[in-house]
């Protein structure tokens, strides 16, 4: 035996498309440095031989196709899922800005009014007290006043003859 077939080792592999199990042998060439395989009746297995040499064979790299096929166009579709979605995700991401613009200017809208809402109150409130203290100041003028009159009336009395009024006036 040569130097490529004492080093062989057997393995047991099974194809997904048949249960017949085949025993393969791992052979290092020389030429190229990589492991090929053999099955137990001498016949070379590679990924990279040509895809005539048995209908199993065949069946398997069609059935990979139709497999690469379906992963192909499930990624296209995947593929332009995900830019739909990117569009509404942009979509909504302006949609988002404006709603937070919105709501920043009615947030200082409403601080504003609050703000003035707060002055007018205050300015109420002062307005009542001012109108509380003019109508203090009303009444004291008034009891003022009646006590001036009084006492102006008691000034202005006749003090006639004995307590009588005025004389009359003379008339020539």
């Amino acid at each position: 035996m040569d130097e490529d077939s004492t080093c062989a080792s057997p393995e047991h592999t099974s194809s997904s498309s048949s249960s017949l199990a085949h025993h393969t042998v791992s052979v290092r060439t020389p030429l190229i440095g990589k492991r090929q395989r053999f099955d137990s009746k001498g016949a070379f297995h590679s990924p990279w031989a040509p895809v005539s040499q048995t209908p199993q064979i065949q069946q398997e790299v069609n059935r990979l196709q139709a497999v690469i096929t379906k992963q192909k166009s499930e990624l296209d579709r995947t593929k332009s899922e995900k830019e739909g979605i990117q569009k509404e995700a942009q979509k909504m991401s302006v949609h988002l800005e404006k709603a937070t613009n919105e709501n920043r200017i009615l947030k200082r809208a409403v601080a504003i009014q609050q703000e003035r809402q707060t002055l007018a109150a205050a300015e109420n409130e002062n307005h009542k007290k001012l109108n509380m203290q003019a109508g203090e100041h009303i009444q004291r003028c008034e009891r003022e006043i009646l006590m001036l009159r009084a006492h102006v009336g008691v000034q202005n009395a006749p003090a006639g003859f004995m307590g009588f009024g005025p004389r009359p006036p003379d008339v020539y």
